[in-house]
């Protein structure tokens, strides 16, 4: 599953989403790591709804009336088979996260400050150092 399509599906349990609502969702969801673009968006909605995972909902006669881009705007649901494909999905990333912690690579209690690279004897932030393991300063291995 790619990032895009598990992160719809994150966005999706949340409710019902159109598109441009599913865009912005995702990007906060993933803290900007994962920005759809309208193509990304619709392929992979396409995707989806060929799977199973999600449905297209019929835009509400008084929605149209009230507003005549509704007709354009489509909205989408989680299916129950989307339900289990990303509870599947989120089982394998914990996973991996997991092991990543039990390997040093990440701190186990909280992950995500431990992929920021801080150099833990000067307090600094070293982007090198969280993806190499090295001290860009100094290039010395980090412990």
């Amino acid at each position: 599953m790619t990032p895009a399509i598990f992160a719809l599906l994150l966005a999706l349990l949340e409710g019902e989403r159109h598109g441009y609502a599913l865009m912005a969702d995702v990007e906060e969801l993933s803290g900007g790591d994962v920005q759809l673009g309208p193509g990304t968006l619709y392929r992979s909605l396409q995707r989806m709804r060929v799977d199973g995972y999600v449905e297209e909902i019929d835009t509400d006669e008084a929605d149209l009336r009230a507003d005549r881009r509704a007709e354009r705007r489509r909205s989408y649901r989680i299916t129950a088979a989307g339900r289990v494909v990303a509870a599947e999905e989120a089982r394998r990333l914990a996973a991996l996260v997991a092991a990543a912690a039990a390997r040093g690579l990440i701190d186990e209690e909280n992950p995500v400050a431990g992929a920021t690279g801080k150099d833990e004897s000067t307090g600094k932030e070293n982007p090198v150092a969280g993806a190499t393991g090295k001290d860009e300063s100094t290039g010395k291995e980090n412990e």
